[in-house]
């Protein structure tokens, strides 16, 4: 398996969109039109932070990726970025699982500024988000993105990197790979889907490097 690492481009957006949808929105009993949306909403909500932007590869199949911030995203990415996401959430608001949606994003980002409070001084450079297709984990691709990422800050200066998980993501991975979880708060999302959702816990993780 010869795994290439190279930057993001347009071209692997589709793929992206794939991976998050597998992550994520693989069980919701939602039509395949809102799972799209789900999809291109959240891409185009990190790209809008992201000017980090790595991808792995097998040929021309992204299998993994990492979105961080170093700065800020180019002020045009954010634009465009905003832009798309701001009419998604239009047109998600006409249907009860775009609300749905809406709703969950918005009570995940006051949970997550509540968690950063306490660092957002010291602490600006937030890994956003790192995807590997899970027919492909296990082979070091993660790790491999992971400490690119690390890297590259290290390089730049910058001494710690923070980021946002949760109870039903991998986050005993960050704990392996030298991030300490810093804190946790409940979060009840009021769904009657227990399914879809239910109370769970999100925890912010920071490493010093």
């Amino acid at each position: 398996m010869a795994i290439e690492y190279m930057p993001m481009t347009k071209k692997d957006h589709k793929d992206i969109k794939r991976l998050i949808t597998e992550a994520w929105f693989g069980d919701y009993p939602f039509k395949e039109k809102y799972i799209k949306l789900y999809a291109s909403g959240y891409l185009n909500m990190y790209l809008s932070k992201a000017d980090y932007k790595i991808v792995a590869k097998d040929g021309d199949k992204v299998v993994g990726f990492i979105f961080g911030n170093v700065k800020n995203a180019p002020l045009k990415q954010r634009i465009i970025s905003k832009f798309k996401l701001l009419v998604y959430f239009i047109y998600m608001l006409f249907s009860s699982p775009g609300r749905r949606g809406i709703k969950i994003t918005l009570i995940t980002n006051k949970v997550n500024k509540k968690l950063l409070a306490p660092y957002k001084k010291s602490h600006k450079n937030e890994l956003i988000l790192f995807i590997v297709d899970e027919s492909y984990r296990g082979y070091g691709i993660g790790s491999t993105l992971e400490k690119m990422y690390t890297t590259h800050l290290k390089e730049k200066g910058i001494k710690n990197v923070f980021l946002f998980t949760d109870t039903y993501s991998n986050y005993e991975y960050y704990e392996h790979r030298g991030y300490e979880r810093k804190g946790a708060l409940p979060v009840d999302f009021k769904i009657k889907d227990s399914t879809i959702d239910p109370v769970s816990e999100y925890y912010i993780y920071i490493k010093e490097l």
